[in-house]
């Protein structure tokens, strides 16, 4: 699927979680670590995490590619999520991708950064 296809892009979170990291557009490179919207641009755009990603993050705001794909982003709070975060202590994302054609959706169980993920 190209971006290009792609209409809108709606990220679900749990509540509390979602109300901490919606900071956008960030302001310095210390606030794109808290925008699920610009990481997810970025990884999007470069799919390599790295240290461009903070210190040329006034670059990637200001070009064309990146606004076409940030304007597509909607990062909603979703209070089922909520509900399973303070029950199960199981922290998951939703992800819904509309195009012209169809929607996809997709429960994400294990999120980038979750505790229990381990670099090798």
């Amino acid at each position: 699927m190209d971006i290009n296809d792609i209409k809108k892009i709606e990220l679900y979170g749990p509540t509390n979680l979602t109300k901490n990291f919606i900071y956008y557009p960030p302001r310095t490179s210390v606030d794109t670590a808290s925008s699920v919207k610009y990481l997810t641009v970025m990884h999007i755009m470069t799919k390599k995490p790295g240290p461009d990603w903070y210190l040329n993050f006034e670059k990637y705001l200001k070009m064309d590619s990146y606004q076409n794909i940030a304007d597509k982003i909607q990062v909603l709070e979703d209070n089922e999520l909520q509900e399973i975060l303070e029950k199960q202590e199981k922290i998951l994302g939703k992800a819904k991708i509309s195009t012209n054609e169809q929607e996809y959706e997709k429960i994400i169980e294990r999120l980038k950064g979750h505790p229990q993920i381990h670099i090798v």
